[in-house]
C-alpha cells in the first residue's frame, strides 16, 4: 500500500502542479486516520513519511513515567531504559508499530483525504488568480442560463453575471463569445465565485483603456465617469500634456476608437468630454449640446443653478431627465436647470409693402426676426418661393 498511496502523490504533484509538501501532510493525515480506526483512538499515534519519501511508518508514542496509570498513553521509566538507556521520567518513549497492511479502508480513506486536498489548493490557486484580477475584464463563452443570470465559462472556472448586471437591451445564446468587468470574487470555501458586469461605469473604462494607449502611458486620465448602462455614458477625460487633445485621443481618427467601444456596448451612446478643474466650465462642458447662460455655483453645498433660454431647457435636461442627471453624477454637484424668461421676444418682421403671404414664406424658411432678415443675401431671397425680384428689392436695397 505504501507504494499505492506514494505512487498517487507523485503522479498528483505532477499533474495538478501542487507542492509535494502539502499533499505529503494531507497524507500523513489521512494516515493517522486510518491507524487510529485500525489501532484504536486511544492510543497516542503519529504517522509520518520518511525523509527520503519512500516509507511509511507509524509510530506509538507514550510518556515516560513511573506509576504507570494509563498504559496506552504511558511507559515505566524502568521498563523504557531497558530499549533506550537515555530516556528519563518526562520524556517521550516512541516506538514503530506499523501494520503490515492498513487495508482497503485506510488505502481508501487516504485516497479520499488527498483528492480532498486537491480541490482545496486547486480552489485557493483560482481564488488568489481572480482575487488579483478584480477589477479587470474576462473573456468567455455564454455557456448556460440560470433564472435570468448568466453563466460564463472561463475556461477553469465558472463566472456569474446577475440579470442586474446584463445590459437589457443585449441577447445571448449558448456558445457566445463575452466580455464582462470582473465586479467581485469570494470563496465559500467549496468553489471560488466570480460576479462579473456590463452595467459597471468601470467596464466602460476598461474598454477606453484597451483602445486609447495613451491612457495606459498615463498621459491622459479618466477623471469620471456616469453611465446609464445600455443608454448613455459620460467620460471626463485630462491630458497631462499640453499638445495632446484628449478628447480626440479617446475619440480617434474618423471616430475610430470610440466605435469600438461603443460596438462592445451594443450601440450606447458615449460622449468624451475634456475635464476641466473649474467646476463651472466643467459643468457647461458636460451639459452639451445644450448651450448654457450662466451657472451659479454654491460649492459649500455642492450644488450649481444653470441658466438657459427656454429653446434650450430640453436639451439640457435631456431625455427622462438624462443629461442633466449624468452631468450632476460626472461633477458630483446637485443640478438645477431653470429658463430664463426674461428673454427678449421676438422682434416680428415689419416690412412696409410686404404683405403676410411673404411674411410667412420668411418665418418657414427661419428667417422670423428682422435680425436674421438682416443678414439674408439677395441671392437667398430669390431662391424663397413665392419671392421675384421686385419682392426682394423691398425687403434689400438692391445695388
Amino acid at each position: 500500500m505504501n507504494k499505492e498511496i506514494l505512487g498517487i502523490i507523485t503522479a498528483l504533484c505532477k499533474e495538478k502542479n501542487i507542492k509535494e509538501k502539502i499533499l505529503v501532510e494531507a497524507v500523513e493525515a489521512a494516515l493517522l486516520s486510518a491507524a487510529q480506526k485500525k489501532l484504536g483512538n486511544f492510543m497516542d499515534i503519529e504517522v509520518s513519511i520518511g525523509g527520503d519519501g519512500k516509507e511509511i511508518c507509524v509510530f506509538l508514542r507514550k510518556k515516560v513515567v513511573r506509576n504507570v496509570e494509563d498504559p496506552h498513553k504511558e511507559i515505566d521509566v524502568k521498563e523504557a531504559k531497558k530499549i533506550d538507556k537515555s530516556l528519563r521520567v518526562g520524556g517521550i518513549y516512541v516506538e514503530e508499530i506499523t501494520p503490515h497492511d492498513f487495508g482497503r479502508i485506510a488505502a481508501q480513506t487516504a485516497k479520499q483525504v488527498i483528492m480532498q486536498k486537491i480541490r482545496e489548493v486547486e480552489n485557493d490557486n483560482l481564488y488568489e488568480k481572480f482575487r488579483e484580477r478584480q477589477g479587470t475584464l474576462i473573456n468567455g463563452i455564454v455557456y448556460r442560463f440560470d433564472h435570468g443570470d448568466v453563466i460564463i465559462d472561463l475556461g477553469d472556472v465558472e463566472a456569474r453575471m446577475p440579470y442586474r448586471e446584463r445590459l437589457q437591451n443585449e441577447r445571448y445564446k449558448q456558445g457566445d463569445r463575452i466580455r464582462a468587468y470582473i465586479l467581485e470574487v469570494t470563496d465559500s470555501g467549496s468553489k471560488v465565485n466570480i460576479i462579473v458586469s456590463r452595467t459597471h461605469p468601470e467596464f466602460v473604462r476598461r474598454l477606453l483603456e484597451l483602445e486609447v494607449p495613451e491612457i495606459a502611458q498615463s498621459i491622459i486620465e479618466i477623471k469620471a465617469i456616469a453611465r446609464e448602462a445600455g443608454d448613455r455614458t459620460k467620460i471626463a477625460v485630462y491630458s497631462n500634456k499640453e499638445n495632446v487633445d484628449c478628447v480626440g485621443a479617446c475619440v480617434g481618427i474618423k471616430g475610430t476608437r470610440i466605435k469600438a467601444v461603443i460596438e462592445e456596448l451594443a450601440g450606447e451612446r458615449i460622449d468624451v468630454i475634456g475635464w476641466d478643474k473649474e467646476i463651472k466650465t466643467f459643468i457647461k462642458k458636460a451639459l452639451s449640446p445644450a448651450e448654457i447662460k450662466s451657472v451659479k455655483l454654491d460649492e459649500e453645498n455642492k450644488a450649481a443653478v444653470i441658466l438657459v433660454d427656454p429653446d434650450q431647457l430640453a436639451i439640457a435636461i435631456g431625455k427622462k431627465g438624462q443629461n442633466v442627471k449624468l452631468t450632476s453624477q460626472l461633477v458630483d454637484c446637485r443640478i438645477d436647470i431653470v429658463a430664463d424668461e426674461k428673454k427678449e421676444k421676438k422682434e416680428k418682421i415689419s416690412i412696409p409693402g410686404i404683405g403676410k403671404g411673404i411674411i410667412s414664406i420668411l418665418e418657414t424658411h427661419g428667417y422670423d426676426t428682422m435680425s436674421k432678415l438682416s443678414k439674408i443675401s439677395v441671392k437667398d431671397l430669390l431662391e424663397l418661393p413665392g419671392i421675384g425680384i421686385k419682392t426682394a428689392a423691398k425687403i434689400k436695397i438692391l445695388k
